[in-house]
């Protein structure tokens, strides 16, 4: 490495931490709405079925990260937003 120094870096310590937004399913029924797709229509571009949306739209079935992602491309909502800590000494 011609003579420069390697600074590792741990990239994980310098992302926010991002949690699933507490309305997560009502910004994807919303989002859903908007672009005038069905909740059919949403299951096939996401390649998952009717009662997986229904249930995610329902708030009762929480998606895993890999879900969010494609969630939030497809679209083009947000549905994670940097955890706040609790202030210490309250």
């Amino acid at each position: 490495l011609s003579g420069r120094r390697v600074v590792e870096r741990d990239v994980f310590s310098e992302m926010p931490d991002l949690e699933l937004s507490p309305d997560w399913a009502r910004r994807i029924r919303s989002a859903r709405e908007a672009l005038g797709w069905t909740p059919d229509d949403l299951g096939r571009k996401l390649n998952e079925k009717k009662s997986v949306v229904l249930k995610l739209e329902s708030g009762n079935f929480r998606p895993p990260d890999a879900l969010v992602g494609k969630l939030e491309r497809l679209l083009k909502v947000r549905l994670r937003d940097v955890s706040v800590e609790p202030a210490d000494g309250s």
